[in-house]
């Protein structure tokens, strides 16, 4: 009898541009590389305007997984992409404030919070334009694009 993988990975769209990736087991040094990869998938599309990461389920998070939630941010953030993370249980929360990453994350309580924000987010950046870019130009002036 094979065992299960310590982490499934499901994904789904929940709203237009709005990519739901929900995390179920344990996010360590063996585990991390299957989120990696499947962020990197992510990330590569450009139809993908927000994504959540829904940890709610999630039983454990190592140092490797808080390492790539907060390279996975950053890169969101370059990309001009809202990235939030659902965490579900106090023990998670706890985890993420002791390493003192919750404050470079977008956490949220539910998975309904974190897509309202990320709609909210999404709808901002459309608003403001594609890329909402400023330049300054050589008199000094800012032109955003």
């Amino acid at each position: 009898m094979a065992s299960l993988s310590p982490l499934r990975l499901y994904r789904r769209v929940e709203t237009a541009g709005i990519l739901v990736l929900t995390a179920v087991g344990e996010v360590d040094t063996t585990t991390t590389p299957i989120l990696d990869k499947e962020l990197d998938h992510i990330a590569a599309q450009p139809s993908v305007r927000a994504v959540v990461v829904d940890f709610s389920s999630v039983t454990f998070l190592g140092v490797a997984g808080m390492e790539l939630l907060l390279r996975a941010a950053g890169c969101a953030a370059v990309r001009r992409r809202e990235f939030a993370l659902v965490v579900g249980n106090p023990a998670m929360w706890r985890t993420l404030e002791i390493t003192g990453a919750e404050p470079a994350l977008l956490c949220y309580g539910s998975l309904h919070e974190a897509v309202e924000a990320a709609a909210t987010h999404s709808q901002y950046l459309a608003a403001i334009g594609k890329t909402g870019e400023t330049r300054v130009s050589t008199d000094g002036n800012a032109d955003e694009t």
